[in-house]
């Protein structure tokens, strides 16, 4: 699965953890910062959600940036 890169001037670090912690039972998932992105690594991957996990996460991410700034 390849990587899924944010913008880290839009995703927030809080923002990020929860969507981590929230999708921690389909993977396994690293999270960096470098420069002005946020780079998400997932393994271990579900095989149900090996499809659309990538997508769900960054837009999980965002709807905590809604809820909870």
């Amino acid at each position: 699965m390849p990587a899924l890169r944010l913008d880290a001037g839009v995703y927030s670090e809080a923002a990020v953890a929860r969507a981590r912690s929230a999708f921690s039972h389909l993977a396994s998932i690293e999270v960096r910062k470098a420069g002005r992105s946020r780079t998400v690594r997932f393994s271990s991957v579900d095989p149900g959600a090996a499809d659309r996990l990538a997508d769900e996460f960054a837009n999980y991410a965002l709807s905590c940036l809604l809820v909870a700034p």
